[in-house]
This record gives C-alpha cells, sequence and structure tokens, in this order.
C-alpha cells in the first residue's frame, strides 16, 4: 500500500489545529492534573514531559516508520502498556506511602486521568499526534537496518558513505540522534552531496558543491580505479544518465565495489555494484561476472577432471558464500551479468537503469489494539 503524504502547508495547518484544541482544554487539564499527589503544584509542562519524555522508551523512534498520527499513537499506547506491566511486576506502579506522604508514579497518574477523564484523555491523543506532525517527515520516512548506515566502498582506495556521519575521538560513526532528521533520501545523489564521502586515511569528508562535481569525480577517479572493462562501461553510462535526468539528485548513488568487512585493506569481498533504492528499500548488488575472470582454470590442460572440477567447485562455493553473505548482512541480492549479457552492455546498463528508476511502495506498521490492553488494568 502506497502512503498518501501530507504536503507541508497540510501538516502546518494540521499542526495549528492540533494547538488549538490542546489550548482549549489546556486550563481544565491542568487543574484534573494538580489535584493529583504526582501534580501538585505542578506546571502544565511537567505534564507535557510525562506524556513526551518517554517516546524513546515506549518505541523505537529511530528505526520504526509510522504511516499516520494514529499508528503512532497505538505504538506509543502499547509500549506504555508495557512499561506498566514492567512496574506492576516491580511492585513500583500502584500508590504507596513515601515518607508520610502519598506517592503516584507518573504512568499511575497518567494511565488513571486517561481512564476516567475524557477531556485529559482527549488532550494526551491531541499532544501525540502534534509531536508526530511536529516531526512528520521524519516519522513517515523508511527506516533503514542498523547495517546498511554505514558502508564503504571502493577496490584500492576506499571512501565512507554514512546516513549521517560525525566524527568522533578520531573515529567516524552514524549520529543517530540525526539518522531520520536528515535532509535528504538515503544513499542517493542528494545524499552524497550533503553528507560528503569519508576519506578515512586523513579523518575528512570529500565534499561536492553540486552534481557535475560529484561526477567529475565519479568519472575521474572512481570509474579510472576499475580493473574492468565492463565495469567501466557501465559506469560512463551511469554518468551520462544522471547528467541528463531532470532531478539527479533523487537517483540511488550507483556504489561501486561495495566491501563486505569494513574500510581495511583485507576485506572479505567486494560487490561490483550497489543499489540501495531508498523509496522501497530495496537493496540489489549488480556483479559482471565473465567466465574468464570468476570460474577460469589456471594451468587446466596439466589437470584432471577429478582436480578441474574440485576447483571449480571450490569457486562456485565461494561465489555463492559471496552472495549469501550479502544477502545476511545487508539483505541485499544480486542481479548477474554473464558472458552472454554482456554482448550487449547497453541492455545490461538498462537493467541497471531500471533498479535506479524504481519508486516506493510504502509498508505500514502492524499496529496492535493497545487501548484494549490499557482498559484492562485495574486501578
Amino acid at each position: 500500500m502506497q502512503l498518501n503524504l501530507l504536503d507541508d502547508i497540510q501538516v502546518k495547518n494540521k499542526i495549528a489545529e492540533l494547538d488549538n484544541q490542546i489550548k482549549i482544554l489546556q486550563p481544565y487539564v491542568l487543574e484534573v492534573y494538580q489535584k493529583t499527589p504526582r501534580g501538585r503544584e505542578q506546571s502544565i509542562f511537567s505534564l507535557h514531559a510525562i506524556i513526551g519524555s518517554f517516546n524513546n522508551q515506549y518505541m523505537d523512534s529511530i528505526r520504526l516508520q509510522f504511516s499516520t498520527a494514529e499508528g503512532f499513537i497505538e505504538k506509543w499506547k502499547e509500549g506504555f502498556y508495557n512499561k506498566i506491566q514492567e512496574l506492576i511486576n516491580s511492585k513500583k506502579f500502584y500508590p504507596h506511602n513515601n515518607y508520610g506522604n502519598e506517592y503516584w508514579s507518573s504512568q499511575y497518574t497518567l494511565l488513571k486521568l486517561m481512564k476516567e477523564d475524557i477531556k485529559f484523555n482527549n488532550y494526551v491523543n491531541s499532544f501525540l499526534q502534534r509531536t508526530f506532525y511536529r516531526e512528520y517527515k521524519a516519522r513517515t520516512r523508511h527506516k533503514p537496518i542498523d547495517n546498511v548506515w554505514e558502508l564503504w566502498f571502493g577496490n584500492q582506495l576506499c571512501y565512507g558513505l554514512f546516513i549521517t556521519p560525525i566524527l568522533e575521538n578520531g573515529t567516524w560513526r552514524t549520529d543517530k540522534s540525526e539518522l531520520r532528521r536528515a535532509n535528504y533520501n538515503y544513499w542517493t545523489i542528494d545524499h552524497v552531496l550533503k553528507a560528503g564521502l569519508i576519506i578515512p586515511e586523513s579523518n575528512k569528508l570529500r565534499k561536492f558543491s553540486d552534481v557535475h562535481e560529484l561526477l567529475d569525480f565519479y568519472d575521474d577517479i572512481l570509474k579510472r580505479s576499475s580493473c574492468s572493462e565492463y565495469e567501466r562501461q557501465i559506469m560512463e553510462r551511469y554518468v551520462a544518465f544522471v547528467g541528463n535526468y531532470p532531478q539527479p539528485q533523487l537517483l540511488p548513488f550507483l556504489i561501486p565495489e561495495l566491501r563486505f568487512g569494513g574500510k581495511d585493506k583485507k576485506h572479505l569481498y567486494r560487490l561490483d555494484f550497489a543499489i540501495l533504492n531508498p523509496y522501497t528499500m530495496k537493496f540489489t548488488g549488480v556483479e559482471i561476472s565473465p567466465s574468464s575472470s570468476h570460474m577460469s582454470i589456471a594451468k587446466a590442460i596439466n589437470k584432471t577432471q577429478t582436480v578441474l572440477n574440485q576447483e571449480l567447485r571450490i569457486k562456485w562455493e565461494r561465489e555463492m558464500d559471496k552472495r549469501n553473505k550479502y544477502w545476511e548482512e545487508y539483505n541485499i541480492t544480486v542481479l548477474t551479468f554473464t558472458d552472454l549479457m554482456l554482448q550487449n552492455i547497453d541492455e545490461c546498463f538498462n537493467k541497471v537503469q531500471e533498479l535506479l528508476l524504481i519508486k516506493a511502495q510504502d509498508i505500514l506498521l502492524d499496529n496492535r489494539n493497545a487501548q484494549t490492553k490499557l482498559d484492562s488494568i485495574i486501578l
């Protein structure tokens, strides 16, 4: 199912509408809250902290994608319920005497008021909806698996493509706090332009001022460093395709020589190319596999059939292990161009181009009815 995403004006209008609802209910809600042991002499900001400060505890907001505000609230309530169960099991949920004063936990206070006061419950829902819409783009975007946050590629020269790179104590890592807020589609031309490429030896970012400068780098540095004529022909066509595309920033970056095993010189494998589509989260590797380089046996004329079969088996197993490992680690499936296919390099690139142009179909979050669970808790 494809998401019907709101535009900026629609989101702004939703926030304004919710601001108004919250403003109308706020005096009543504050009065109700201040009558509880938890809210005595507290401000509305104290209540807002109780509702909003546990978002990251109640759900994995970095990795989860939401299609609607209702889905976001459902997941929040599910996490709220799980936290209450944890507190019940540790005997910290229900009211108790604390040095002569009655003590209510934050969760007990919130649940009791939500269950017993419809206006208060509506206020909490409006507050959570506003929270969702204030970070609408971040909350509705696809969330990638952890292993593709940080990619290293290149044959002799190695470069890093991180989603939100940050240098900390001499080591590059992904800034998780900015992951959802990155103002580009992951692994696209725009991603490379805005985040840059990591040069590990110097702890510097290689930045590009525009698409043309990036394509010059791709053509002059990345393409020239390839040892395969077939790879260079694919890269040449990619540069021309991106250069002529109306909105090149939206296209996936065709990653050459994606490494398995990181930036170390002695890494396990490399994929000739990788396309990570941010709109579908479909990851595809491209292997250029002529038999002359992938299945040839040295000095075959001097070897028996048994030895030849054994060496071919070893090569075959290595090729399959390579594909399996990229699938297990990155969810990458591999498209292979054989000798016959490589006789028409234009047709090979057409297949690459199809992968570059695939658009998004969203996967909706499968929500459960957490409200029913919350209603079942006896206060």
